[in-house]
């Protein structure tokens, strides 16, 4: 009975990330836009961090599974330090009021975090705990070799077809999400992945947005050959017919009516600001606010003046 405990402790704790790690591989976008909607710390969110995170997250989550003794309890420590972590992000995101998504389990939570993200959090993390300490308190429990094979081939099964599933769906989903022109003909916004193109966010109430018009209409004669750049209204066509600030732009503009390109491609604030290529068909992860949306077009190759 106690080898059962224990291994329904490690599943918890190890097998999230696991699972967490396996839904995310190859999807540094995703975490990239998690942690720019958790509010971490700039400087943390890097592609290569990104690309390591969900690594990571499966070598710790086969070693609280698969290892025993010494290896078992360092990796259910380095565990519960992630879980921690988790905990802290989101708490601070509910307890802030911040309608974001963590992506904790890549599209599969994609919806915001609330008081049950946090639950779930905080059960992982004393599962994390429990397998620590098992040598103390549990010290005649140790499943098989075969029992935690058995459940780490399972989840590694259920992680790849949630995976798969999970694609399809947002594959759909992507299909369906729309731009249109100032005569209300659609565009389908795959049709901005060849070539890449940056989207460029305005709000029709928002001054910083009247601001950027001028800095938008130069920077197309400083990007390199093959990226493209967009305005895209929020908001229908006659929402800025009176804002003559914009006049320049009108004509040229796309208009996201409901806002819903916006919010799949993680836009918050305007302006904003996302790049759309075929690897990122929903964006690589939106930034606000001039300064950001001028390094992300430098990042990219357009050679822009610093301030």
């Amino acid at each position: 009975m106690t080898s059962a405990f224990l291994l329904l402790a490690a599943a918890l704790a190890g097998g999230s990330l696991l699972l967490s790690g396996i839904l995310k591989l190859g999807q540094p976008t995703l975490v990239v836009r998690a942690m720019r909607e958790l509010r971490v710390p700039e400087r943390l969110v890097r592609p290569g961090l990104a690309h390591a995170v969900p690594i990571v997250e499966v070598l710790i989550g086969l070693a609280v599974l698969l290892g025993t003794g010494a290896v078992r309890t360092t990796a259910a420590l380095l565990a519960a330090g992630i879980h921690l972590v988790y905990l802290f992000i989101v708490s601070r995101a509910v307890h802030g009021r911040w309608a974001v998504e963590c992506h904790c389990f890549g599209d599969l939570s994609a919806g915001p975090v609330t008081g049950r993200t946090i639950a779930r959090n905080a059960v992982l993390l004393l599962s994390a705990l429990l397998v620590v300490g098992a040598p103390v308190l549990l010290p005649s429990a140790d499943p098989s070799l075969v029992t935690r094979v058995v459940a780490a081939v399972l989840l590694v099964v259920a992680a790849a077809w949630l995976r798969i599933r999970s694609q399809k769906a947002r594959q759909a989903a992507t299909e369906q999400l729309t731009l249109h022109d100032v005569d209300g003909a659609p565009i389908p916004l795959a049709e901005f992945e060849d070539p890449p193109a940056v989207l460029v966010f305005f709000s029709s109430s928002c001054a910083a947005c009247h601001d950027l018009v001028d800095r938008f209409r130069w920077w197309p004669n400083a990007l390199p050959e093959g990226l493209d750049l967009q305005p895209v209204f929020l908001g229908r066509p006659e929402a800025f017919a009176t804002r003559e600030r914009f006049e320049p732009l009108a004509p040229y503009a796309w208009y996201d009516h409901d806002r819903a390109v916006a919010n799949a491609v993680g836009v918050r604030a305007a302006p904003a600001a996302v790049l759309i290529n075929s690897q990122n068909p929903t964006g690589s992860g939106a930034v606000s606010g001039r300064g950001k949306i001028e390094d992300l077009l430098i990042s990219h190759g357009a050679h822009l003046p610093r301030d």
